[in-house]
């Protein structure tokens, strides 16, 4: 119960310290000091907004919902037309996905064929000037919860699976001739965001590596020379152990955790203010409680008397924690509308803000002149004025301002959320 207790308290603690850094737009940059080394993906601020949207997801409330979503329509914003990095369309997705507007669903649709079509014929996507474990990573994770081709997880799981050590472990790059906790982490979640199954023999010689690795405290390093980035290497070792061990809550796990705790800073970072090392953390945690409240559940009983391998079990719980991140932000989402006055008092208005919705689904963002334009090419709108009318208009889209349907950037109003 205590350990539950601080899990929680460090949760809220990460939490509104995120909250804190929170940029005008939406956004989060990356709060680590220059000297801090870290692969350029990281320090692109469209790639720290959408960790710190899953990082704020991994512990959801009512009041981050409006900050989630300002988020995901900064994202969303950020023109990564010609970008050709796959870690930064793939965490663009990730983003997005949270999002249900039209305009957001055409988008993904384009990034997750590009995604799809660019996989190199042996499996793999390409990261210049090698194969980065870490970017294949981030495609996997941004693909899991879609529809993807078996073909396309088949001829990634079989390159991944041809390439490990001996050991069990991965090095970041087909030819480091050293494994890595971090690159073996993020390669083993690729293969179960591929649908390997956590009981398998090939994924037990990876957990033994893992556990091998384990210093005495209950941390592991994720590079020697590289010491600020432990946070992130023990929760993510933390979690694929709990994911791939016969009982997730085993020693191992605790110790990690409880090492976690105990560095969490005063001002509720885990690593020199690292939004990375947060969201791994904050991952491992989120789902620990998830885990604790699920297994004891008739339906737990259910799986445990149907399934022999308790792994494929926590799997299978990981999977519905994941699925659960982004029905909870439209439940809390819409939740916040129903309990304000809907849409209005009389039926023209309601009418009127309904028109006002379904224009900002098919567009990015419009300014107020923009909206009465649209509305102008209805029948029933044919009377409007921009002169005329543009007061009423503009109190109707501060209206759905207040119950934080839309938001405001730059002059500009934005749907965050469509209701259906």
């Amino acid at each position: 119960m205590l350990r539950t207790n601080n899990i929680k308290n460090s949760l809220n603690a990460s939490s509104n310290f995120l909250i804190s850094l929170q940029n005008q737009d939406g956004s989060w940059n990356d709060p680590e000091p220059e000297e801090i080394t870290r692969d350029s993906l990281y320090k692109q601020p469209i790639v720290t907004t959408a960790q710190a949207i899953r990082a704020l997801l991994f512990n959801l409330k009512p009041e981050y919902v409006s900050r989630i979503q300002k988020a995901v329509n900064y994202c969303s914003l950020v023109d990564t037309e010609n970008i050709r990095d796959f870690g930064v369309l793939a965490w663009k997705l990730t983003a997005i996905s949270y999002a249900n507007t039209d305009i957001n669903n055409l988008t993904k649709t384009k990034i997750l064929n590009h995604l799809i079509n660019k996989q190199e014929k042996h499996g793999f996507w390409m990261a210049y000037p090698s194969t980065n474990y870490i970017v294949n990573y981030n495609v996997l994770d941004a693909l899991k919860n879609h529809d993807i081709p078996d073909k396309t997880k088949t001829k990634f799981i079989n390159w991944l699976e041809s390439i490990r050590s001996k050991e069990g472990g991965w090095g970041f790059n087909p030819e480091d001739k050293k494994e890595y906790i971090t690159a073996t982490t993020a390669s083993i979640f690729s293969l179960l965001n591929s649908g390997k199954q956590a009981s398998s023999e090939y994924l037990i010689k990876s957990r033994k590596f893992i556990e091998s690795k384990q210093l005495e405290d209950g941390h592991w390093i994720a590079k020697a020379e590289d010491g600020h980035r432990n946070a992130e290497a023990t929760a993510a070792a933390a979690l694929v152990l709990m994911i791939l061990s016969d009982n997730p809550f085993n020693q191992r796990v605790e110790k990690a955790i409880d090492y976690l705790l105990s560095i969490q800073n005063y001002k509720g970072h885990y690593s020199r203010e690292s939004i990375h090392s947060i969201r791994y953390v904050t991952n491992l945690f989120s789902f620990y409680l998830f885990l604790k409240e699920s297994l004891n559940s008739a339906e737990s009983e259910f799986l445990k008397s149907n399934i022999k391998n308790k792994q494929d079990i926590t799997n299978f719980y990981y999977r519905k924690f994941e699925s659960n991140l982004k029905s909870n932000l439209k439940l809390m989402s819409f939740q916040s509308i129903l309990n304000s006055k809907i849409l209005g008092t009389t039926s023209r208005a309601i009418s009127r803000r309904i028109e006002i919705i379904n224009i900002l689904n098919k567009n990015k963002s419009l300014v107020t002149a923009e909206i009465i334009e649209n509305l102008q090419e209805l029948e029933e709108y044919k009377y409007l004025k921009k002169k005329t009318h543009l007061t009423q208009i503009k109190s109707d889209v501060e209206y759905l301002k207040d119950i934080k349907l839309i938001y405001e950037l730059n002059g500009e109003y934005i749907l965050g959320f469509k209701i259906k």
